[in-house]
Formats: structure tokens, sequence, C-alpha cells
């Protein structure tokens, strides 16, 4: 392997490093939100207390679905922003 391709795969290397991280972070940022308003917005609701929003509970649609559709939106802008 000569010195060119080295440098090419360090950068290639680097990158994907870079991009991981990323991934890791984004990903602990939606699971430890997700945690945290699920158990605030739901532990100790009664039946009677919980609204339906598109029949699910209101804390699951604020701490599950809003959280889950967030990362899907910036899973896709972060797939298109990637760059070869």
């Amino acid at each position: 392997m000569n010195e060119k391709e080295k440098l090419t795969r360090k950068k290639e290397y680097e990158k994907c490093k870079k991009e991981f991280k990323r991934g890791v972070i984004v990903t602990a940022i939606y699971i430890l939100a997700s945690t945290i308003l699920s158990y605030y917005l739901g532990y100790k609701k009664t039946y009677p207390d919980m609204k339906l929003i598109f029949g699910f509970p209101d804390w699951i649609f604020y701490a599950v679905l809003i959280p889950w559709i967030a990362i899907v939106i910036y899973t896709i802008y972060f797939a298109f922003k990637m760059e070869d």
C-alpha cells in the first residue's frame, strides 16, 4: 500500500469515527429524553387523568412518538448530508 492509499484510508477512517460519535451522541440524547419524559409525564398518571391524542395516551405521544419522529427526521437529514 502506497502513501496515497494510506492517507485516503486514514481520512475515511477519521470521517467514519466522526459520524459514529455523532450517531452515538444523538442516540443517547434520544434515549435519555424519551426515558425522562416517559417517567415525568406518565409514571403516576391514573387512567382517568390520561388524555388521548390520535388514540395514544398523551404521555406516549409526547415521550415516545414525538422523539421517535424527530430522530427519524434527523437520520434522513444526516443521510442526505453525508458526503462520499
